[in-house]
Parts: C-alpha cells; sequence; structure tokens
C-alpha cells in the first residue's frame, strides 16, 4: 500500500495505468489502498479514478468505508450533489448514533451550500430534538442552524425560530 502511494506521488498522473493494472489481480485491500491513492493524490475526476472508486464501490456495496471515501472526495471536488446523496444514505444505513449524527450534520451543510436553507434548517432541528442541550454536538448544531439564518440576512426569521424553539421547549 505504501508502495502505491510512494509511486502515485512520485509520477503522479502518469501513475494511472500502472495503478490500474496493479491492482486488477489483488486482494481487496490492495484495490482499497489503489482507490484511497487515487482519491487522494490523483487527478479527481479523471475517468481512470472514477472507474476505481466505481469498481471499489460495486465490489462494497456495504462497505460505509468506501462510501464515505467516496463522499469525502466527492464534497472535496466540489460534486455537492453526489456528497449529499452518499452521506444521507450513509445517515439512513448506519446504526451508530453519533455516525448517524455526522452523517445527517454533513449533509445538512451540503444542502445549506446547495442553498436549501429549508431542508437544511429541517435536518439540523431534528438532530437538536436528538442531541443533548449540554453537549458539545448540540451547541455545534444550533450553532450552525443560527448561522443558515445570519448568513441569509435574516434576522427577523432567527428570532421567530428562537420563539418557537423555547415555546417548544421551555
Amino acid at each position: 500500500e505504501i508502495q502505491c502511494l510512494e509511486l502515485f506521488r512520485s509520477a503522479g498522473a502518469d501513475a494511472v495505468p500502472v495503478l490500474l493494472r496493479y491492482s486488477e489481480d489483488r486482494e481487496e485491500r490492495v484495490r482499497r489502498a489503489v482507490a484511497v491513492t487515487l482519491g487522494a493524490f490523483g487527478p479527481r475526476g479523471s475517468d481512470a479514478a472514477l472507474a476505481v472508486w466505481k469498481r471499489l464501490e460495486a465490489e462494497q456495496p456495504d462497505d460505509a468505508r468506501v462510501l464515505e471515501m467516496i463522499a469525502s472526495v466527492s464534497m472535496e471536488d466540489g460534486d455537492i450533489q453526489n456528497a449529499l446523496q452518499r452521506y444521507e444514505a450513509l445517515a439512513e444505513k448506519t446504526t451508530d448514533d453519533y455516525k448517524q449524527t455526522q452523517f445527517r450534520l454533513k449533509a445538512a451543510t451540503l444542502q445549506l451550500r446547495l442553498g436549501n436553507r429549508e431542508a437544511a434548517r429541517s435536518v439540523l432541528e431534528r438532530l437538536l430534538d436528538r442531541l443533548d442541550p449540554d453537549s458539545w454536538m448540540y451547541r455545534d448544531v444550533r450553532e450552525q442552524l443560527e448561522a443558515s439564518y445570519l448568513e441569509a440576512g435574516d434576522s427577523a426569521g432567527l428570532f421567530a425560530w428562537f420563539e418557537a424553539r423555547l415555546k417548544a421547549h421551555p
């Protein structure tokens, strides 16, 4: 795996065909290392890198680590819609409350980036309802929700949200 990383770092895009050939007849951990290498250092969005990600996803459709890697790379590459779909799917699949909250929070952040404020706020409010008000995560979610109003210049909406929230949760 380290050899894959070193080879790719030194050769750049020229190493893509070599890495793809190298991974063809290898075990799953090597194919995963190649996919991670392409995703982390490769020419994002290239046909070769995309083919590796898709093949890895097809081979490991229930592997949350693979899906999370793809979501993360999609987000970094600006493919917000793809990342959003993947984070939403990850949130539905996981049974771990912490991870589910993290995936939903990332999805809400992406909704905001897409301009879907109401959808994002709905997700953030549901998260607030599930979290302990004394937790750091509650504060982070609340701050993100508040910021969604302030960044839109909607202080009246924020005030109305505070009033409704206080009525519902005295």
